[in-house]
Formats: structure tokens, C-alpha cells, sequence
């Protein structure tokens, strides 16, 4: 199952997302409506280009800041409370888009 590139598992009460950590193939990857808290096991998936988590209970998003080869990033529907890794990633990555809600005007642009 190493070889595995694309895995959708959205809607499907997922919280633990430990068994996916050693996926290191996968391009793309659907976690949207789940229960996902915690996404330090997809910190070493770095072949992602594709990451779909809205609709979680996400609110750190810094385990995703070395998932350079990204392109597309979805967040919307969920607390986070720190936007600075988004801004992280988007430096090492200016090609990424990332669908988000926020509260208030958010500017990702990086800092000077």
C-alpha cells in the first residue's frame, strides 16, 4: 500500500491520521468532513500536490509547512488559529493556492 498516490477519505469520521504517515507516494489526498485535529503524520508526505482538509477541527496547520511540492491546499471550515505557517508555506511555495475561511481580513502575503 506504500505505493499508493491517491486516497480519499472524506466523510468518514476519520480522526487518527498516524496509519497514513508512512504513505509517501501519495499525490493527492481527501480528509474533508472528518474529525481531524492533529495533522502531524502528514508532516513527511512531501510528494502531496493535492491536500483537501476542510470541514475538520484543525486549528495548527505548522506540520504542513514542509509539504512544498503543494498546490492546491483546502482549509476551509476549520479554527485555525495561526495563520504564519500558511505564510511559511506560501514563501517556500508561491505557486500554492489554499482555500481558507477566516474571521477577519487575513493577508498571507509574506512579511518584508
Amino acid at each position: 500500500m506504500t505505493n499508493l498516490t491517491f486516497l480519499s477519505l472524506s466523510h468518514n469520521q476519520v480522526n487518527d491520521l498516524t496509519p497514513l504517515a508512512n504513505l509517501t507516494n501519495l499525490t493527492f489526498l481527501s480528509l474533508s468532513h472528518n474529525q481531524v485535529d492533529d495533522l502531524t503524520p502528514l508532516a513527511n508526505l512531501t510528494n502531496l500536490w493535492w491536500l483537501n482538509l476542510g470541514a475538520n477541527q484543525i486549528s495548527d496547520v505548522t506540520p504542513l509547512t514542509g509539504l512544498v511540492s503543494l498546490e492546491r491546499l483546502e482549509l476551509e471550515g476549520n479554527p485555525i488559529a495561526d495563520l504564519a505557517p500558511l505564510r511559511a508555506l506560501l514563501q517556500k511555495n508561491p505557486r500554492l493556492t489554499i482555500d481558507i475561511d477566516v474571521t477577519e481580513k487575513a493577508d498571507l502575503r509574506p512579511t518584508e
